[in-house]
């Protein structure tokens, strides 16, 4: 990793690419992602659905194997490159427009995992938003607790596990743990079951918790107390937290940075306050302020939201430069040479503060707007 004055960051992700062949053709699910999750920190992943938040977490966790998978870039945790050497497992090839990607699955699993043993469940859990999905209905939450202690520290130190059980399910809020240790999946409602998912996930004492749309099947009431003591165990386990959701109200109560996706790749991060309200203001993404528009209050994240989508959605992405081209709203502002340009050179990251970065050719000059928007200089 890349020297640097600043403490080096738990999670540093740099160009991660995941493409898939399927049979609606080439997918690149990720494209390219980069950011951070400093130590103790916290970080959203937004976007809506499709756009790649969760397959980036099983990227990072290396949850995505088969052929293809990922074919490249750098996952490096507390100092170490999960993806090192494996480059060589993959190839893409070109041939009149069309992409081939080849892999090697034998290797890439022989080297891949014998590094995410280390990781996976003891630095880096993840919890997923179908609790009840990946519980096993005929096992009790004792089992699944016993099993997945046994699996991460060994079976000697199950001997543990009549202190260590109750007291997590305390720290869940779990008025009664005895009675949920006994219980299986189909007694428990869906509070209790993500609840549990949390538990399972916080079994090894990891330092990063990945919390992908951890609220999403849960009435508002049972959103606000799930999120509410998610916030609490992470403060007092002093956890980082990446927490994937498509509703940026969520975020301002859970996290201090925002990275924002679209089509795979990301097109705007930096701190929660300056994106949300930049693009509040319209000193934003043209995307990050679509979003925005589909949130109720963002003081109130519980509330229903004015619209199901942000706009009328053209599914079409363009895929030679700024993926969004087909669905901003600025598009028809822009001149013909502005227009050329969206249409076929994909924008970089560009800074509008010190932390803060959008991929968008209207802040190519000042960082507050452009020539291409023609209101610049």
């Amino acid at each position: 990793m890349p020297a640097s004055s600043t403490p080096s960051p738990l999670l540093s992700v740099r160009d991660l690419r995941t493409y898939y062949h399927t049979d609606a053709g080439f997918v690149r699910a990720v494209d390219g992602v980069s950011f951070d999750v400093p130590r103790g920190g916290s970080v959203g992943i937004a976007g809506e659905s499709g756009c790649g938040k969760t397959q980036t977490a099983l990227s990072i966790l290396g949850l995505i194997d088969d052929a293809p998978g990922i074919v490249g870039g750098q996952v490096w945790v507390d100092g170490e490159n999960l993806l090192d050497g494996l480059g060589a497992c993959c190839s893409i090839q070109e041939n009149n427009g069309a992409l081939t990607v080849a892999k090697d699955v034998g290797r890439w699993r022989k080297l891949h995992h014998r590094r995410l043993t280390r990781v996976r469940g003891r630095k880096i859990s993840i919890v997923f938003q179908e609790p009840r999905s990946s519980l096993i209905p005929y096992r009790t939450v004792g089992e699944h607790l016993r099993e997945t202690m046994a699996a991460l520290d060994g079976k000697e130190a199950t001997r543990a596990f009549e202190e260590r059980a109750p007291a997590l399910l305390e720290k869940l809020r779990f008025a009664h743990p005895d009675r949920v240790l006994h219980s299986y999946p189909h007694e428990l409602s869906g509070g209790e079951s993500q609840r549990v998912m949390l538990g399972l996930a916080l079994m090894g004492r990891p330092q990063l918790l990945i919390a992908d749309e951890p609220t999403t099947l849960l009435d508002a009431v049972t959103q606000r107390g799930v999120l509410e003591m998610l916030a609490a165990v992470v403060h007092e386990m002093n956890l980082a937290l990446m927490l994937i959701t498509h509703n940026l109200a969520l975020l301002r109560l859970l996290v201090d940075r925002v990275v924002v996706m679209f089509a795979g790749q990301v097109v705007e991060q930096g701190p929660v306050a300056e994106v949300i309200d930049a693009a509040a203001g319209e000193r934003s993404h043209p995307y990050t302020q679509d979003l925005l528009r589909v949130v109720a209050d963002l003081d109130h994240p519980f509330t229903l939201p004015r619209a199901s989508t942000p706009t009328t959605i053209n599914p079409k992405v363009n895929r030679q430069g700024c993926r969004y081209f087909y669905r901003c709203r600025l598009k028809d502002r822009l001149s013909e040479d502005g227009k050329s340009r969206c249409l076929h050179e994909a924008p970089p990251a560009i800074p509008l503060e010190a932390n803060h970065t959008v991929a968008c050719w209207a802040y190519e000059d000042t960082g507050h707007g452009s020539r291409v928007m023609g209101h610049g200089s």
